[in-house]
């Protein structure tokens, strides 16, 4: 049997950086939301777990590590050939690598019939990374603590996100190492309340990442593609995360290909839509969409 789940990016529609916490990490409040770019994981039998090519197992070694989790947690013996098509940036701030892990926990259930309930691959997410466990749930959520305690939110409304991606890979470590001062007179609740009245308008001008003065110190030409983007004309612009992708929010698609035009000379845009589903699987050539049970 070959099952392909399609594993999608993430943006940050705000990232507020609270304090950091005795175990290194930082608490956060954050809003997260889904987006229709995908990496592509695609599952065959095999007698152990292999993870295809070995050039990106070895940047994505949290896949092999997801698939040995959920074995170990199991006390189960079996094997898996895991290919991925990374389309998803490593270190743009767009959580390809946790996708791909919470793809793989989720379909990896399914292929091996293991019947791991969602609230143990919840545990076994948060054991893997801190953005994991959201990509188990995605769509519209608000992420508290490290980004694992998470809160489901109303889907935003219709619009498109121009992503603009450069060459440039941040480290997620480096930035928040180096963010020192606390961003005054931002409320998360700004952006919550915007998405709870169905306001893009307002949810455009909530856009909001702490996490930009360290990165636009660093990385000032990608400060240049947010002023670009403002003055082509998108609703507001933002970084996403702690990566070097900023993108830019927009109602209509017409507008999005038309600031894509403008600019692609800059540097590479993709255009994306929020989306809301959980899995997407692909069993003998059908795509379906997967709900968990408890929902």
């Amino acid at each position: 049997m070959e099952m392909t789940i399609l594993a999608p990016a993430k943006i940050n529609l705000s990232l507020r950086v609270l304090n950091k916490r005795e175990d290194g990490y930082h608490n956060i409040e954050t809003v997260f939301q889904t987006i229709s770019l995908y990496d592509k994981i695609t599952i065959t039998a095999e007698d152990k777990i292999v993870v295809c090519p070995s050039k990106i197992a070895e940047t994505e070694n949290i896949v092999q590590k997801a698939a040995l989790s959920l074995l170990e947690w199991t006390g189960k013996k079996k094997g898996a050939r895991i290919n991925l098509e990374k389309n998803i940036p490593i270190g743009g701030g767009l959580g390809g690598g946790s996708s791909d892990a919470a793809a793989v926990l989720s379909a990896l259930n399914s292929f091996w019939d293991l019947g791991v309930s969602d609230k143990d691959l919840g545990n076994l997410a948060q054991a893997l990374g801190a953005d994991v466990p959201y990509f188990l749930m995605r769509g519209t959520v608000l992420g508290e603590g490290i980004g694992a305690k998470l809160t489901k939110l109303r889907k935003i409304p219709p619009c498109y996100f121009l992503l603009a991606i450069s060459n440039v890979s941040i480290s997620t470590k480096e930035v928040y190492e180096s963010f020192k001062e606390k961003t005054e007179g931002y409320e998360t609740s700004k952006m919550i309340g915007a998405i709870e009245r169905q306001d893009l308008f307002g949810i455009a001008n909530a856009l909001h990442n702490d996490l930009e003065k360290v990165v636009f110190g660093k990385y000032p030409q990608l400060l240049k593609i947010k002023e670009k983007f403002i003055q082509e004309g998108v609703l507001n612009s933002a970084l996403t995360g702690s990566g070097s992708v900023v993108f830019g929010i927009v109602k209509k698609k017409k507008e999005a290909y038309r600031i894509k035009k403008s600019l692609q000379s800059l540097c590479s845009i993709v255009i994306a839509e929020p989306i809301i589903e959980k899995t997407v699987i692909e069993k003998t050539g059908q795509v379906h969409f997967y709900q968990p049970k408890n929902e």
